[in-house]
């Protein structure tokens, strides 16, 4: 019986439709890729790098920019993939997916029809070797014990219920079945029900989750066994903003698991999305990754990528976050760990003069030293002035790029600079605290085109 794939070596037909799919956009009215691979549009990226893989029967190129940014063409699914999207297919090739109303069992019905042999046996190894010669692993036993199930024989819910990323792009490859044809009608992924794919995080909910992943929220990486997963955090007492952040999860990635649990000294609630299809989604499209304290990590590319609204509602979800509003001003903070950049001398000679502070009775006594202080020791020479160089010289990245946004696209003028160290208990960790400080002819531009998602900060704005 003839092979039912085709080669993974592009025809020359399938290379100008490649060609043609480079040229047409990308999934916004805004940006487009010319020959010469460069993005171009209102916001110019250089595509830096263009490199090609086989998974399965498919040519996947990918186009990186020289901001870090990843635009996906599945050759024959004949589909350019911009970065704040997510298909099912571009998961992990070992996560598994339920399937809804009976369509995997339908689908293995059709793939055991197609293959020759007048048992399971056969069946499943004729399959077994089809899918070798694609480049995809699949057991015949355990293709044997699912054509079982099919005939009611051995656990027919555990066989027909899942069926891993890989198994599935391999099945539809020899039915010859196109992937977005299962858009919609996948059960669950990831941990996350009902997933609403392809997803797409360049809305007014992903800029939401990116904001949020940028001030209270946090990415992290654990590892189980050889698998590395990220999960995404959050963590407020603002009931308003945890519903709120429960409610972009939703309306971006479907029914996600998130547990919850409340420190009871502060009252803080930290919620975690353990549904792993959510923390990768964000870390592909630069949410950083780990401690944002001590990494200082720049923005996210695609920050320059989001419409005029999408950049107000991130702002709006940061400084629910992290600013403090007032009447006549509003002042957003943000901490980076200097610590490296001085020497063990500097950093005896600053805890000398630093001061025991504790804001709250559940917070660890730590040390801190105004900026306006530092620079007065230095006037009087017991601090070197090049402290004083290294502390300005290292900004918050993040900070940077939002106080440009603010002025460039909303008139909102605004300055940074640091205002406090911060010493650990032991003094031998530094952190210098930075505010961004809105100014007094801004707030009612603040107000009218940007404000805050917190209902209870913008009372305070009030008061």
């Amino acid at each position: 019986m003839g092979k039912l794939y085709h080669s993974t070596t592009l025809s020359r037909r399938g290379r100008r439709a490649q060609k043609v799919l480079e040229e047409e956009l990308l999934g916004t009215p805004k940006i487009a890729i010319n020959k010469d691979y460069t993005v171009v549009g209102r916001n110019k990226l250089r595509i830096a790098k263009k490199e090609e893989q086989h998974i399965a029967c498919e040519t996947v190129t990918t186009y990186t920019t020289a901001d870090g940014l990843t635009f996906q063409y599945w050759a024959r699914q004949r589909t350019l993939i911009p970065p704040w999207q997510l298909h099912w297919y571009q998961l992990r090739d070992m996560m598994r997916l339920k399937l809804a109303n009976g369509l995997l069992e339908h689908l293995l019905k059709k793939l055991s029809s197609i293959a020759p042999g007048n048992t399971v046996w056969k069946k499943a190894r004729w399959i077994s070797k089809r899918l070798r010669e694609i480049g995809i692993k699949w057991n015949f036993i355990s293709i044997a014990e699912r054509l079982q199930a099919l005939e009611g024989r051995g656990k027919r819910e555990r066989k027909l219920d899942t069926i891993e990323i890989r198994h599935l792009r391999g099945v539809l490859t020899l039915l010859k079945t196109p992937y977005h044809t299962l858009t919609g009608r996948i059960a669950e992924a990831g941990g996350v029900k009902n997933p609403k794919f392809p997803i797409n995080l360049k809305n007014r909910w992903g800029a939401r989750l990116l904001g949020a992943a940028l001030g209270d929220g946090s990415l992290v990486r654990t590892k189980i066994g050889r698998q590395e997963y990220i999960h995404f955090k959050y963590s407020n007492k603002d009931p308003q903003l945890l519903e709120e952040f429960k409610k972009a999860i939703k309306k971006v990635f479907g029914d996600a698991n998130i547990s919850e649990t409340i420190d009871p000294r502060s009252e803080t609630h930290n919620l975690q999305v353990t549904s792993t299809l959510v923390g990768e989604a964000l870390a592909a499209i630069g949410a950083p990754v780990g401690d944002k304290v001590k990494q200082n990590p720049p923005s996210p590319p695609i920050l320059h990528l989001l419409t005029r609204k999408e950049k107000a509602e991130l702002i709006a979800q940061l400084f629910s976050d992290d600013a403090s509003p007032h009447p006549e001003k509003v002042r957003y903070s943000q901490s980076i760990d200097i610590t490296d950049l001085l020497t063990q001398e500097e950093i005896k000679t600053i805890a000398q003069h630093v001061k025991p502070h504790k804001v709250r009775k559940e917070e660890k006594q730590h040390y801190r030293l105004p900026i306006g202080e530092l620079e007065e020791l230095a006037r009087k020479g017991r601090i070197d002035k090049s402290v004083i160089y290294k502390i300005r010289s290292y900004r918050p990245r993040i900070m940077g790029t939002i106080r440009e946004i603010l002025d460039r696209e909303f008139g909102v003028k605004c300055e940074y600079s640091p205002e406090v160290l911060v010493l650990s208990v032991d003094k031998s960790q530094v952190k210098a605290s930075w505010r961004l400080r809105i100014y007094k002819e801004s707030i009612n531009d603040f107000k009218a085109k940007i404000g805050f998602i917190s209902k209870l900060k913008e009372r305070r704005m009030e008061e």
